[in-house]
């Protein structure tokens, strides 16, 4: 089930529905990704009879959340072991990576409050500009780019809609030189399986293949990071695979730095393949 559209979900509960636009775009999103999928699988979407036996396959999900799982279960294959939507909730959640992140990346905030998010912004970040981003959202949704300074009324109107749907966080506008995920398995421990460089144009994803050239000195804290946040995924009650998203930015000073843990998608990711496995280790 390449339930594509998690996010909207998990942000909005039941009283989400997608559009027909949204259903179209993670229906050819999907059909790219099955590609990756081992030879045999069934990719089931909501609405469309199934022609084949699934008593005999394993049920999997993008993300298990309680429509992917209500589609599983009419067509025969239920996930009975999968985390609960509070659960899927809380790790996917900016605030759960923001938590783990601590000071990593200089400047983050965590605002409920306009008047904290204008005081912050008023000043240029570490890179100049700023980067407000909703709790819940992929490829670039819920963003919006913010220069330093007094914030416009079209800002404040946007700021104030989202904050009535959470918490926003505040980041520096970095360039971005390398945009890296580390793929892994949380299970009864953590099991890293791959490092991929991920290729975006315009907040799209075009692709993905294995970061075969990091130095040690990168490769090795993103291992770290990854190993922590899985142990933490597990201590709140997560299970499955997993993404940390990295990146190497570019300093005002002309140096590289890299933020090891700039997200957290407690699920399947873009780009992942058998080498990273479709079944638990």
């Amino acid at each position: 089930m390449l339930n594509l559209d998690a996010e909207h979900e998990l942000e909005l509960g039941r009283r989400y529905t997608p559009s027909r636009e949204l259903r179209a775009r993670v229906r050819a999103i999907g059909t790219a990704l099955a590609r990756s999928l081992e030879h045999g699988d069934v990719v089931i979407a909501p609405d469309e009879d199934v022609s084949v036996d699934v008593a005999s396959f394993v049920p999997r999900a993008w993300c298990p959340t309680p429509r992917a799982l209500e589609v599983l279960a009419s067509v025969g294959a239920p996930i009975d072991d999968a985390p609960s939507f509070e659960t899927l909730r809380t790790v996917n959640e900016r605030g759960f990576a923001a938590t783990l992140a601590g000071d990593e990346l200089p400047g983050c905030l965590r605002a409920t409050e306009l008047g904290a998010i204008e005081a912050h912004v008023a000043r240029p970040g570490p890179s100049g500009a700023w980067l407000l981003k909703r709790a819940f959202g992929v490829a670039g949704r819920g963003q919006r780019p913010l220069r330093p300074g007094a914030i416009s009324d079209a800002d404040r109107a946007w700021i104030v809609a989202s904050l009535r749907r959470g918490a926003l966080y505040v980041e520096p506008r970095v360039e971005i030189i390398r945009e890296l995920s580390v793929h892994a398995w949380a299970t009864c421990g953590v099991h890293v399986r791959s490092i991929r460089e991920q290729h975006v144009q315009d907040r799209a994803w075009l692709g993905s293949e294995l970061a075969r050239d990091l130095p040690s000195a990168i490769e090795n804290p993103l291992i770290d990071t990854t190993e922590r946040v899985g142990r933490a995924l597990i201590e709140a009650g997560y299970h499955g695979p997993f993404g940390v998203d990295a990146y190497l930015w570019r300093a005002s000073s002309g140096a590289i730095a890299v933020r090891t843990l700039g997200e957290i998608n407690a699920r399947y990711c873009m780009g992942w393949d058998a080498r990273d496995g479709w079944d638990p280790p």
